[in-house]
């Protein structure tokens, strides 16, 4: 029996996924020291630390030209990037926005190794298996993990920056935002999962009956 061979596209793959998993490490240890490190080293107001919340315009009811005549254009919601000196930021916002961060990075790096090894099998010559099932349905749920609790730590962190914008033209938004297109694309991996750990078992099981 000739050993299988995994093609170019396979490694290519195989290279990408497992380039951007040891990136992601590298990343996330270095994010999570700078974050309460810049606290503790920042003086004055020229470090800065940017942080992109959800954030709504007001008096922002402008007119646009139409081909049917002029049209009322009212901007309600946007994404702010708020600018904040790191040496004004109270620890109770750092932690915030460390505990944020941490998570969210986490729950990505679980995702990308169980990607990771999916791919593996995949070059190996073996995709069609009850471990990439598992796998397939663990990446589903991370990610569905990943947008409920990013929506989550979005509002907790308007609300801690609230008063950051009183008073301004801008205020931040303060409500639960969850990213339901993700949430979708989410459940269809734990479908596929089921259907492809159904899939594994009948093959497993016309292997054994010959």
């Amino acid at each position: 029996m000739l050993a299988y061979r995994p093609d170019r596209v396979e490694r290519a793959l195989s290279a990408l996924v497992s380039f951007a998993y040891l990136g992601l490490w590298v990343v996330t240890v270095v994010l999570l020291v700078a974050v309460p490190s810049a606290r503790l080293v920042a003086r004055g107001e020229n470090w800065t630390w940017s942080v992109d919340v959800p954030a709504t315009i007001q008096q922002s009811q402008t007119t646009a030209s139409t081909s049917g005549g002029p049209a009322r254009l009212v901007v309600a919601d946007a994404r702010a990037i708020l600018h904040v000196p790191i040496a004004r930021l109270p620890w109770s916002l750092v932690g915030v926005i460390w505990t944020h961060a941490a998570v969210a990075l986490v729950l990505t790096l679980l995702a990308l190794h169980h990607l990771r090894r999916i791919v593996q099998r995949v070059r190996d010559g073996v995709p069609f298996d009850a471990d990439n099932a598992l796998r397939m349905r663990a990446l589903g749920v991370l990610l569905l993990a990943l947008v409920v609790f990013d929506g989550v730590a979005d509002f907790a962190t308007s609300l801690a920056l609230g008063r950051e914008l009183s008073g301004g033209t801008v205020t931040v938004a303060t409500r639960p935002h969850i990213d339901m297109p993700l949430v979708f694309a989410a459940l269809v991996l734990v479908v596929l999962a089921e259907i492809f750990r159904r899939g594994a078992e009948l093959e497993r099981e016309q292997a054994l009956v010959i």
